[in-house]
């Protein structure tokens, strides 16, 4: 894709009065191309330094072995928050919604299991509007069901979208309104040489009563592996929505990160230099015995690859930032997060003090707190919620 001349490369000083150590140094490269895409690449370890760097504090911790209770949970699947700190989680084994206070303390519960109003039946995933009104995702019932700030029902709306995606992706943006997400298998003039199929993922606007708006697709290809079906290490595409209403996505096997509008415009793309870890000669041999024990005995050595995936899970705060669960060599997969500047800068890598849950629970990051799900080692659910520290507020150095 031809580029016009707007190629920059920038070697970023940090200030001495941003910490005692030495300037830290970044190279970043920016194109424009003819479309108007910004591309900005950035090497090295980031703008944080010893002072600046980001840390984690933690707040409260929710959870418990035994003894039932709001607190014991069955199966989390979405964990939310609101503008007063108030916590909203999502157990899909009882089926209803338990809201927490910003200290931990239980407020009360949404739903139960039913086809009648404010009832669930297969939800998927939950939205709250700025003003405190909670949106949820039932395909079970076919429906949305929207609940007033204390938790009362009052509305629900036939959902009519075809195929559902897990985990969920939907989310209100206050820009555009309510986004869902179509699964439809789709077609292409020219596939690629490998056997395998496309499958499109058309986001689509609700709004009430009953308007849908059906936006362009993303696209992927996923191959199939020697037996037949879906590849183990088919590539996985990666979405959010952020809360103006753009699109936020990457390819799993590269370390690239696109902002798309919902008509289908990429306006930015981002990289970072960095290598995927590679999968050990017994890391292959366990994927082939858990595949073979799970009806998938024809699997070869050959249709698992060399190279993990090296971004997992992406997602944005609402208040300018990006972050990325990278898998990379040398940090255990969910205990580390890079964070990147919505314009494109990479800050650096913020560290977690334990490892989280991530592939169906997405972490839910916030202007100063991050929540997400950990497991112990008896496998028992935690939502954790840590205080963002961000020494010197959260100080930004636009492009150009």
């Amino acid at each position: 894709m031809p580029r016009i001349g707007s190629s920059l490369i920038l070697l970023i000083l940090l200030p001495s009065s941003f910490g005692p150590t030495a300037a830290q140094e970044m190279a970043l490269a920016i194109d424009t191309l003819a479309s108007g895409t910004i591309q900005v690449q950035n090497t090295g370890s980031g703008l944080w330094n010893e002072v600046t760097h980001w840390r984690l504090e933690e707040v409260f911790r929710l959870g418990t072995v035994e003894g039932g209770g709001p607190e014991q949970f069955g199966s989390v699947t979405a964990i939310r928050a609101d503008s007063m700190g108030r916590v909203f989680v999502f157990d899909a084994l009882a089926l209803e919604i338990r809201v927490f206070d910003s200290l931990g303390d239980h407020s009360h519960s949404i739903g139960g299991k039913g086809e009648g109003p404010g009832e669930f039946r297969g939800p998927l995933g939950i939205s709250v509007v700025p003003e405190g009104r909670l949106w949820t995702e039932d395909p079970g019932n076919a429906r949305y069901s929207v609940f007033s700030p204390a938790g009362e029902y009052e509305d629900g709306f036939r959902r009519q979208i075809p195929g559902m995606i897990i985990p969920s992706m939907s989310a209100f943006s206050p820009e555009r309104g309510f986004i869902d997400w179509a699964s439809v298998r789709g077609q292409a003039e020219d596939p690629p040489d490998s056997d395998g199929s496309w499958a499109n993922w058309h986001p689509v606007v609700f709004t009430p009563p009953a308007q849908y708006d059906t936006m362009p697709p993303l696209t992927i290809w996923r191959e199939n592996a020697s037996d037949g079906r879906r590849s183990p290490g088919a590539e996985a595409l990666l979405i959010h929505v952020a809360s103006d209403g753009n699109l936020w996505f990457a390819k799993s096997s590269e370390y690239a990160l696109y902002q798309r509008t919902l008509e289908g415009d990429t306006t930015l793309v981002v990289t970072l230099d960095a290598v995927a870890d590679e999968w050990s000669g017994q890391e292959r041999d366990s994927l082939l015995d858990y595949y073979a024990a799970r009806r998938r005995p024809d699997l070869r050595i050959s249709d698992i690859p060399r190279r993990k995936p090296i971004v997992r899970k992406i997602f944005t705060d609402g208040a300018g930032h990006v972050f990325v669960i990278p898998q990379v060599p040398g940090i255990e997969e969910g205990s580390a997060m890079d964070v990147f500047q919505t314009s494109g800068h990479y800050l650096g890598r913020l560290m977690l003090p334990e490892k989280i849950s991530f592939r169906i629970v997405s972490p839910l990051a916030t202007r100063n707190r991050l929540y997400a799900l950990v497991l112990d080692d008896y496998d028992v659910s935690h939502v954790v919620s840590w205080r963002l520290v961000k020494p010197y507020g959260s100080k930004t150095w636009p492009i150009g």
